[in-house]
């Protein structure tokens, strides 16, 4: 089972965020997955994805330190058809909104340097 330690998390500054983008799509991740409240929306697909039934393959992670609200994260995600998407999301703003196995499939960790983990 894949955890959020097996994929590391990529910190980029806001204005990459479409470049990065644009390189998932050279990679094979073209369509665009929506987050609901309890799975992914695919409207190219017409297609609902629950969180059983795709992986996080990638994450990245944009923030100005300026401007805390604009933060987003972009995460690069295989159906378990082998569909390849991607997903921007505002970081959990709204994390209340959504049920705890898209919380989980979707959270990311990161270990600050000298910093221990309880």
């Amino acid at each position: 089972m894949q955890t959020v330690r097996d994929i590391p998390i990529r910190f980029l500054p806001p204005h990459s965020l479409a470049e990065t983008l644009e390189d998932l799509k050279t990679r094979g991740y073209q369509l665009q997955f929506r987050r609901e409240a309890t799975c992914l929306f695919c409207h190219e697909l017409n297609q609902w994805v629950t969180p059983e039934s795709f992986v996080v393959d990638e994450y990245y992670h944009f923030e100005d330190a300026a401007s805390i609200d604009e933060a987003r994260t972009l995460y690069a995600i295989t159906s378990g058809e082998g569909q390849k998407g991607f997903l921007v999301d505002t970081c959990l703003v709204y994390e209340d909104n959504i049920s705890p196995e898209m919380t989980q499939k979707l959270r990311w960790e990161y270990e600050v340097p000298g910093t221990i983990r309880a």
